[in-house]
């Protein structure tokens, strides 16, 4: 075996598990843990500062669909010639490639993440759900709620799963040369004003345009009240939201 962890993932758009996943590399990085990324497609602006981190990122050139033999055939051939010590999949299609990949190539162990509630799968999702991932040997979940919820869809026992809540770099954090006052000022918030904020990808899953809604209920019944709502993000919905919330007090 290599002694590698492998992390496998269809691309590293900036998206939140992506994110995640960057900020895990880097923290492994640092303590000195091999490890390597194989994706099935080499877009995604995140892939250059992996491999600035120092960490090898192999492209296989693959669809990532969902009935991709070609896909599951290819990862397994590239598991075996690695043999990874730990393999590690992250999101639906991926983790279902992975499993079978992993299976066919005879390497392991496997661990699986859940990073959401997941409410669009439909019946043949959670079918391959309880049939392909039972072959995980852990699954990792970023709560308690979605463990309860990835617990009732694959079916597996109880010991499989855990959960390991998403992480930040504190270090991105604390270089950031900004005072809370010149950000608010800088979002045209003055020192009385409530700020609400939320961060994402805006994409349907995220409810920003529940939000968007329910923002507007609230200024109409309260317009007294002294506050701002910032929506920080890009996706397919931008345009769409933007719309929404021309008539809304945000930032």
């Amino acid at each position: 075996m290599s002694g590698e962890i492998v992390f496998v993932h269809s691309a590293l758009r900036r998206g939140g598990a992506e994110r995640l996943r960057y900020t895990v590399l880097k923290e492994l990085t640092e303590q000195n843990v091999a490890c390597r990324v194989c994706l099935f497609r080499g877009d995604g602006d995140l892939v250059s500062a992996v491999r600035e981190l120092g960490i090898p990122v192999d492209v296989l050139n693959v669809s990532g669909k969902l009935c991709s033999l070609k896909t599951t055939l290819r990862l397994a051939a590239w598991l075996k010639k690695t043999q990874p010590s730990i393999i590690h999949g992250g999101q639906f299609l991926t983790n279902l490639h992975t499993t079978a990949a992993a299976k066919l190539a005879g390497v392991g162990p496997v661990i699986i993440e859940e990073h959401g509630h997941n409410r669009w799968k439909r019946w043949h999702h959670r079918f391959l759900d309880r049939l392909v991932c039972s072959r995980a040997d852990a699954v990792v979940c970023c709560s308690g709620s979605v463990m309860r919820v990835a617990q009732s869809s694959m079916g597996l026992p109880d010991e499989r799963f855990h959960v390991l809540h998403n992480c930040i770099d504190l270090s991105e954090i604390g270089s950031r040369s900004e005072t809370r006052s010149q950000v608010r000022v800088g979002l045209g918030v003055a020192a009385d004003e409530i700020l609400v904020g939320t961060v994402g990808t805006l994409r349907p899953e995220k409810g920003h345009g529940v939000l968007i809604r329910a923002w507007k209920q609230l200024i109409q019944h309260h317009s007294d009240l002294r506050v701002k709502l910032v929506v920080v993000g890009d996706g397919p919905l931008r345009e769409q939201l933007h719309e929404e919330a021309k008539d809304v007090y945000l930032c």
